[in-house]
């Protein structure tokens, strides 16, 4: 039977939790007899190797809601998007979406090829959630086509819309944890004198600002002791990075190593941090490194502790406090000493392919029947989406030049 797997998402713009899992989904479905294809929302250079080989086409316009085009560019963007599934000539096929704009628009598409649609949601919060957005995705939960990427991340997002608690709410692992690899690379080189602390992930997360303030802050404190701070990461924001190096070079006993986006992340680099900090799948990846690991939670951004295990995650609470001065006291200047719990990376293989299974059972849990939501009654979600819709009524233009100012005029509005 030749079967299709589709996911809407981003492949492009740096290194992410989302990127690296569709990477592996698509691995893992193609080991399961189903043909891989990603339809990219992203322009730009992918660095999640192993990804660009699923590619089936980069379609920007999937980044916007679709109620934000007037009806006739709509209709045109759509037909590209149908015409290139319906090319596949598949006897079975299923589209993944994972994030509020990829599922209205996978809804759109499977109404018209007559295929299933789940999505499996992979924010950790919805700056854009509404009634009638909400509406389509209890529509979705009740068709058993809806999960998240923990029971709590979908209780957080949508038990304000209707009455979803842990007796009810579905989850699956994004498995995206097997980013650390032995491998040659120039960080594996670096030297450092001093304590070396360590953060993988986006710089513009919303802790991230208070983090920073905090090691600073302990920097200060010590300022007879010399410091780093080691950074697995970046951001598409080139302010991001020029704030974040300006902030740094203020403090004369820190120094910053920023690595950009990378992956996989090389083992031997992390083996000369003496403490991690991280969220999310990124915790895990850190934990593996057998280095102390605090672990920031992924929906109230506040400290769990430091990781003794994960799976099921256990934590170690810091008896001097919660904040990341008081983890760094603790650790860095108590040099207190912590049993965690060990890890071959050996064993991520088989872990993702766990993982995985149960996505599996998910879709064939799912509704057997093809029923679709009417997406255009899902009303318009950002004002800033609304003035376009009608500029582009009137200059039929993509309004590129006009991205950024009107990003800042809702940036100062909002």
């Amino acid at each position: 039977m030749d079967r299709h797997y589709i996911i809407l998402g981003s492949t492009a713009g740096g290194v992410s939790g989302g990127i690296i899992y569709h990477r592996n989904k698509l691995i893992f479905m193609r080991q399961k007899g189903w043909h891989s294809h990603i339809l990219s929302t992203e322009k730009g250079k992918i660095q999640v190797g192993g990804l660009s080989q699923f590619v089936l086409g980069t379609y920007p316009f999937l980044k916007q809601f679709p109620n934000s085009f007037p009806s006739s560019i709509l209709s045109q963007n759509l037909n590209i998007v149908v015409d290139a599934l319906l090319n596949l000539k598949s006897e079975e096929l299923v589209i993944e979406s994972s994030t509020e704009v990829t599922a209205v628009w996978g809804e759109l598409i499977a109404a018209r090829i007559q295929c299933k649609h789940v999505v499996v949601y992979i924010n950790e919060f919805s700056l854009c959630m509404k009634p009638s957005l909400a509406s389509f995705f209890r529509f979705k939960f009740d068709r058993k086509e809806l999960a998240c990427i923990s029971d709590k991340h979908m209780i957080s997002i949508f038990s304000s819309y209707w009455n979803v608690n842990e007796n009810n709410a579905v989850s699956l692992s994004c498995a995206c944890s097997n980013s650390l690899q032995c491998c040659n690379s120039v960080y594996n080189d670096l030297s450092f004198d001093g304590n070396v602390i360590g953060y993988i992930g986006r710089i513009d997360k919303p802790f991230f600002g208070q983090m920073c303030q905090e090691i600073e802050n302990f920097c200060l404190l010590h300022s007879e002791e010399s410091y780093n701070l080691v950074i697995f990461g970046g951001s598409s924001q080139k302010v991001a990075i020029e704030r974040l190096e300006k902030r740094c070079a203020k403090i004369p006993n820190l120094s910053l190593v920023l690595t950009g986006f990378i992956y996989p992340i090389p083992f031997a680099a992390t083996q000369k941090i003496d403490v991690f900090f991280a969220c999310a799948g990124s915790s895990s990846v850190a934990f593996k490194t057998g280095k102390p690991t605090v672990d920031i939670d992924s929906v109230s951004y506040c400290i769990s502790g430091v990781l003794k295990r994960i799976s099921p995650k256990i934590h170690v609470k810091c008896p001097k406090g919660d904040s990341y001065l008081d983890y760094l006291e603790w650790i860095l200047n108590d040099k207190v000493k912590l049993t965690i719990d060990s890890y071959c990376l050996d064993e991520d293989a088989a872990i993702i392919n766990k993982a995985f299974e149960k996505h599996l059972k998910f879709l064939e849990n799912s509704s057997k029947e093809l029923f679709y939501y009417k997406v255009d009654s899902i009303s318009m979600i950002y004002y800033k989406d609304y003035i376009k819709k009608i500029l582009r009524f009137i200059f039929r233009s993509n309004l590129t030049s006009l991205k950024n100012p009107l990003k800042k005029y809702f940036l100062k509005r909002n």
